[in-house]
């Protein structure tokens, strides 16, 4: 998890995922590297246990707006806690590490036996258990036996837990890229006791696609098709991918000239549409030739060994290398595109500002944002409960920018000084140290004839119910 480009391919899977509970073993980071990933992971909280060296490491993350988790133990292996999801739902989840040692084996079925002795209720253990099953998930490499295999079937079978039907590849890891070195084995896996399997009876795990790691992703889909992708018309977005091929400048200035005539936000219509055009037929969309090359992956890792498939697996490797590599470029570019095109629209997009500004027009479109409700509690029930943010468009902001920079100049001339915002300068804890040296002053002054009150108001709720005149009346 130390590696940026780790923590992107993390956050790529959690958004065609959307998991709730994210468990993570070999971090190979301490707790706090590991918990500092929690917001750009797409996550509220995070629990993290430290690597020794450079081995190990654990971390669980959890989106604390959609379910509750309340951690009990852990240890260098596994990570144990109280699930409450939607509809009070109540279980217990344990992310696990096996121990890799032959010799130690025995440690894990005798952590799952503990921790199953422990609790009644319905639970779930998953992770990488260091250890299969039968021979049959096993393939490749050299045929040898397995005693802690037993004790991994006793442990299941004394403690009443099942496993659940999986889809994708049999094997969750692999290793080497010729037939003689190919191993493949299903070391991950979930593990359930039978009363949770009465709450979520279609559950199923998924197999994901095996790519820069030796362990293959599982997602554990509780409700059928909770938690599936799902698609969603963003509207037009400028990728500033384009701006890697020459031709985006010259479709820029085609779409611009054929729009001649008319208003700008109509202009901007036209360049939106030719360059989604444009795109679709020069590169595709990237995230779909991603998903194409990922799909055939995975259908290759399903296949036997052979000379056929190794190479194929790795020729297809490659190929989803150099689209993450054209990806990386994207999102790393931080280039200007008002900047990029302005010897093409900057004159037209300096009158219609400039028109604003000197009030001659303003249209009503321009004002037109897309809004984001941002939670402020868990599990917001009504609107008053998030918190909007306004995605305006470029021309708004290049015009409201106009009038700040303008204003900035005398705000402090027509702001009176107890007002601690808009000013440079001037900061909220001036007026905090105001407050407490009046209180200081009332204090010392209770024994006087004359009495004095304080009034604290919460203005999001008495601005629009409490007139002023009825608070002057008492001051």
């Amino acid at each position: 998890m130390g590696n940026p480009w780790t923590v992107r391919q993390l956050r790529r899977l959690n958004a065609s995922n959307t998991p709730e509970i994210l468990f993570m073993s070999e971090t190979k980071v301490t707790k706090n590297i590991a918990e500092q990933k929690k917001e750009s992971l797409g996550f509220s909280r995070a629990f993290g246990v430290s690597c020794v060296g450079r081995a190990g490491g654990l971390c669980m993350f959890w989106k604390e707006e959609t379910i509750s988790f309340r951690m009990m133990s852990f240890s260098q292996n596994y990570i144990c806690g109280d699930v409450r999801s939607s509809g009070d739902v109540r279980w217990r989840f344990v992310g696990i590490y096996g121990w890799p040692e032959e010799e130690n084996k025995h440690k894990t079925w005798a952590l799952i036996k503990g921790l199953c002795d422990e609790y009644e209720g319905p639970i779930v253990f998953g992770g990488d258990f260091n250890e299969i099953l039968s021979y049959d998930e096993k393939e490749g490499g050299a045929s040898r036996e397995r005693r802690a295999m037993v004790g991994f079937r006793n442990v299941m079978d004394d403690c009443s837990l099942g496993e659940l039907r999986f889809v994708g590849q049999w094997h969750t890891w692999e290793r080497g890229r010729s037939p003689k070195s190919r191993i493949r084995e299903r070391l991950d896996r979930f593990i359930v006791s039978h009363s949770w399997l009465n709450l979520f009876p279609e559950s199923f795990i998924d197999h994901k696609v095996r790519y820069c790691s030796d362990h293959a992703v599982i997602v554990l889909r509780c409700l059928g098709n909770e938690g599936m992708p799902r698609r969603w018309d963003g509207g037009f977005r400028f990728e500033t991918f384009w701006l890697l091929d020459d031709a985006c400048e010259e479709v820029v200035r085609g779409a611009w000239s054929a729009a001649e005539g008319g208003r700008i936000c109509e202009k901007l219509g036209v360049v939106a549409r030719e360059l989604q055009g444009w795109s679709k037929k020069a590169f595709g969309t990237l995230k779909k030739k991603i998903e194409v090359v990922e799909k055939k992956l995975h259908e290759a890792q399903c296949e036997a060994i052979s000379n056929d498939n190794c190479e194929r697996c790795v020729s297809l490797e490659k190929e989803l290398d150099e689209l993450h590599a054209k990806n990386e470029a994207y999102w790393y570019m931080r280039l200007r595109v008002a900047e990029r095109f302005w010897h093409i629209i900057g004159d037209e997009v300096f009158n219609f500002v400039s028109s604003i500004l000197h009030n001659y027009s303003c249209p009503e479109n321009v004002n037109c944002t897309n809004i984001a409700l941002i939670p402020k509690v868990k599990s917001p029930t009504i609107v008053s409960e998030f918190r909007p943010i306004s995605l305006c468009n470029v021309l708004y902001k290049i015009a409201s920018k106009a009038i700040v920079l303008r204003l900035k100049q005398f705000l402090s001339c027509i702001v009176t000084e107890n007002q601690s915002a808009f000013v440079p300068g001037r900061m909220i804890s001036d007026n905090s140290l105001i407050a407490l040296e009046i209180f200081h002053t009332m204090k010392k002054r209770n024994n006087s004839r004359k009495g004095l009150i304080a009034m604290k108001l919460d203005m999001s709720k008495a601005y629009d119910r409490v007139e002023w005149g009825f608070l002057g009346s008492y001051c």
